[in-house]
């Protein structure tokens, strides 16, 4: 990961077109918004913004929704800078095809899908080609945004398909350890030896395998959309993502989650960024907050 030399960014953030509120912070001193250009629903079945969605069909983009939703802020606040999410989740329509596993929740079921990698890839050039043309200069920096809540989480729980029992055979193979004739089961890769907690390197090798090649897929598939986008964003713009939470997922979601590569992720070349919640926990007025990724191990 680079070092960003922009300066920090201090932003609002809303997916819904809060004017007056956008105008307030305006007022001030907070003129950067962070907004979220969205195809997805959420994780309650409804629109993660209130413009319509841009990717309608197979190479058919109308990216309207976006100047007006760029508009509508500087409406309130014409010296208005942004942070823009990009949406790499699998469209509904893209799903009801058939042609992959839903990213939003079962992103580890899908990245390893050639064909859902190469859907992405053209809507994320088509959008940046349009973004950087039309809206380059008020668009400060950009996030890379899939899987649960559009956080690069994994929420299949290791569930196997079979574009990803194929990569996991492959990830053995170039390891030079035993190939399986498939992921291990749920018996297998959710069992606990000692203390409710730690697995054993031997009696539990498969399963420390399979998670770790899980959270390592992520981290490469966010590689990848980095790289592709640094085609298209100047090298002075910073590209960052929402990754990386190890600090506070516990449980199964420690593994399950696959946020566990992120020293891989900090060494990915063109990402400046990585943006968390300040805290899962104390969230009341008054409370604390923190940084959930670590910054090395």
């Amino acid at each position: 990961m680079s070092i960003m030399k922009s300066k920090p960014f201090f932003a609002y953030r809303s997916f819904w077109p809060e004017l007056e509120t956008m105008k307030r912070m305006s007022e001030a001193g907070v003129k950067t918004i962070c907004f979220y250009a969205s195809n997805t629903l959420n994780s309650l079945g409804e629109p993660y913004c209130k413009y319509p969605p841009m990717w309608n069909w197979y190479g058919e983009y109308d990216f309207e929704p976006l100047d007006r939703q760029i508009a509508d802020s500087q409406s309130v606040c014409p010296d208005v800078k942004f942070i823009c999410m990009v949406d790499l989740n699998s469209p509904e329509w893209l799903i009801k095809n058939r042609i992959c596993y839903d990213s939003f929740s079962e992103l580890g079921r899908v990245i390893c899908n050639p064909e859902w990698r190469e859907f992405m890839n053209e809507y994320l050039h088509a959008f940046l080609e349009y973004s950087e043309k039309k809206h380059g200069d008020v668009i400060e920096a950009y996030a890379i945004a899939s899987g649960q809540t559009c956080e690069w989480m994994d929420f299949s729980l290791g569930t196997e398909s079979p574009a990803k029992t194929a990569a996991f055979q492959a990830w053995c193979r170039e390891r030079g350890i035993p190939v399986p004739d498939d992921i291990p089961p749920p018996s297998i890769r959710n069992r606990v030896t000692h203390d409710a907690m730690l697995r054993d390197p031997q009696q539990d090798r498969l399963a420390l395998q399979y998670w770790k090649f899980c959270s390592e897929a992520v981290a490469d598939t966010l590689a990848y959309f980095v790289g592709e986008a640094r085609t298209i964003v100047p090298a002075a713009k910073p590209i960052g993502a929402f990754y990386g939470y190890a600090v506070e997922l516990n449980g199964d979601r420690f593994l399950s989650l696959s946020h566990l590569a992120y020293e891989k992720a900090l060494d990915i070349p063109g990402l400046d960024f990585l943006i968390s919640p300040g805290t899962y926990r104390d969230r009341a007025m008054g409370g604390g907050s923190g940084f959930m990724v670590p910054y090395g191990t």
